[in-house]
């Protein structure tokens, strides 16, 4: 196997038995976003629905369906502490509808506040770090976590969402992922030289752009209830705690709580650097992405505006060992060694 670490999943680790993980009324659907669009008409056939509370560090694929769904966005502060705290300024929300709340990166530092409206919880980063119960609905995506070719998910508590989701028909979008995911095994196993799944995986990420939706594949529907999510916990913490051991001073989270399942490991890069250290793993076939790029529809503050600026996301994931998360470590080291 080629010794990359990072970019697009290719396989799923299953096991025999259910894992009980999503409950019974869980909707399905081609993308989180397509999830979250089912969640908004949910809440607008049944009741008042016309602003909602939202972080400022956030996707603007989260943005985009209220607004599309004539939702007024407003936007709560998301910034680090000047201590070493996380801060999410939920006291600054007024006159909202709806609040959507999220923990970052699996990482379990939200609490529901005592809010009158609808509460969304957006679970794509914890859904393996545990849902409040105090959540009236829950949507997210299993596509950063796995190689699952759609893995969009949704559930209202206590009774079923509108739009049941469930179901399968072919699209265009399913397939190119397919392809690109058979394209990369492909590489990494030696068997091609070339980098053609680079270019599938973008050319599906144009269609989910450019507005295609629908429901899960059934195949993903089987893997998201039999996911091994044992290995997936352990593996994850276990590499994470590794990063956490070398990059502590610049973790956004430097401490694993019991409940953590890391999607990745945020640091804050020192000012001016983030990119020059990105490129510079990069070389090394390390690939960390950065969360999120700034669109028109975000509304940032200088506070905020440093996570948009600095953060890199660690790679964590099960596909690698301990050993892998030390290669990281010590390019994070030589970068920082040769720039000083």
């Amino acid at each position: 196997m080629r010794s990359e670490i990072g970019s697009e999943f290719w396989d799923i680790p299953l096991n025999k038995e259910e894992n009980g993980l999503f409950p019974p009324n869980t909707a399905w659907f081609l993308s989180g976003r397509d999830a979250l669009r089912a969640v908004i008409r949910d809440i607008r056939a049944r009741r008042h629905f016309c602003a909602v509370a939202m972080p400022s560090w956030c996707c603007d694929s989260m943005i985009r369906p209220f607004l599309e769904e004539g939702v007024e966005v407003r936007f709560y502060p998301v910034y680090p502490g000047e201590d070493g705290s996380f801060i999410q300024e939920l006291s600054s929300v007024r006159d909202c509808d709806g609040l959507l709340l999220m923990d970052y990166f699996g990482f379990r530092r939200q609490s529901p506040s005592n809010f009158d409206g609808v509460i969304i919880w957006d679970a794509t980063h914890s859904i393996f770090s545990g849902i409040p119960e105090e959540a009236d609905y829950v949507f997210g995506s299993l596509r950063k976590w796995a190689g699952f070719w759609t893995g969009g998910f949704a559930w209202r508590k206590n009774s079923p969402l509108l739009d049941a989701g469930a179901g399968s028909k072919p699209s265009p979008y399913v397939r190119l992922r397919q392809q690109a995911m058979k394209e990369k095994r492909a590489y990494l196993e030696g068997l091609r030289d070339d980098k053609r799944h680079l270019e599938t995986f973008s050319a599906a990420e144009e269609l989910l752009e450019g507005g295609a939706s629908g429901p899960a594949d059934a195949r993903d529907i089987r893997a998201a209830k039999t996911l091994d999510v044992d290995f997936l916990r352990r593996r994850r913490r276990e590499n994470a705690s590794v990063l956490l051991e070398a990059v502590s001073d610049m973790a956004l989270f430097p401490k694993l709580e019991e409940a953590d399942c890391p999607l990745f490991v945020p640091i804050l890069v020192p000012e001016g650097k983030r990119d020059a250290l990105r490129r510079f793993l990069i070389q090394r076939e390390i690939y960390c992405p950065v969360h999120w790029p700034v669109s028109p529809l975000h509304r940032l503050t200088g506070e905020t505006r440093r996570l948009y600026g600095q953060e890199l996301s660690l790679v964590c994931d099960q596909r690698y060992d301990p050993a892998d998360m030390a290669r990281l470590c010590t390019a994070i080291g030589e970068f920082f060694k040769q720039e000083n």
